[in-house]
């Protein structure tokens, strides 16, 4: 049986999971645009998943998704494989050289 004080804990970490989600979801219309580059003009570079992750090509747009996020295609160069990828997770991606 777990105890009142774990319990507690699991209601405050999920209630501020739920805080953190819903102000991350507000974000996008309180960042400042201008500066990010447009999405179509990261067509044909080339970024590493993370510091250590396989290098993917950027091949093409997508959709836009509700959150205003937009979907960028991109194909993994070890396997080939195309994916849909975040706009944002890319921005955070480092470019490959």
């Amino acid at each position: 049986m777990r105890s009142v004080a774990y319990l507690q804990y699991t209601v405050l970490s999920i209630e501020f999971f739920y805080t953190m989600t819903t102000f991350q979801s507000m974000m996008p219309a309180s960042i400042d645009t201008t500066s990010l580059p447009l999405p179509a003009s990261l067509v044909g570079t080339w970024r590493r998943f993370g510091l250590f992750g396989p290098v993917y090509e950027i091949i093409g747009v997508g959709g836009k998704l509700p959150n205003g996020d937009i979907l960028i295609r991109v194909r993994v160069v070890e396997s080939g494989e195309e994916l849909d990828y975040r706009f944002a997770d890319i921005l955070d991606d480092p470019k490959e050289r």
